[in-house]
């Protein structure tokens, strides 16, 4: 059975609007403020950040993984994502990383409000 937190369909929209909205102006570690580009509409499943090579696939990883671990499993394993592409965005894809993680933190609220 879904869980409803007594939220209008509305009033979540407003609610994710609002993430992205916060989402899109971020500081670099010098200081610099930077936008970042978030799709406003669609779910985060039907979006990639840094190319198209799971779009290519016929089964998206993330639905394999939503059959196949556990609610408890599939939120893990998006928060550990998050950790991980925060850790390296100074060392290794910067920009790209930060994005990837705001994606898989779309990701795990809609995921979230589903259950």
């Amino acid at each position: 059975m879904k869980k409803t937190d007594g939220r209008s369909k509305a009033a979540r929209a407003a609610k994710e609007q609002k993430l992205f909205e916060l989402a899109r102006a971020c500081k670099t570690s010098d200081g610099k403020i930077v936008e970042i580009e978030v799709a406003d509409a669609g779910k985060a499943r039907d979006r990639q950040v840094g190319g198209d090579h799971y779009k290519k696939l016929a089964i998206q990883p993330w639905d394999a993984m939503k059959v196949w671990l556990t609610p408890e499993q599939y939120i893990g394993y998006h928060k550990a994502a998050v950790i991980g592409y925060v850790a390296r965005c100074d060392d290794k894809g910067g920009l790209e990383d930060i994005k990837k993680a705001l994606h898989h933190l779309v990701e795990l609220i809609e995921f979230s409000e589903e259950q």
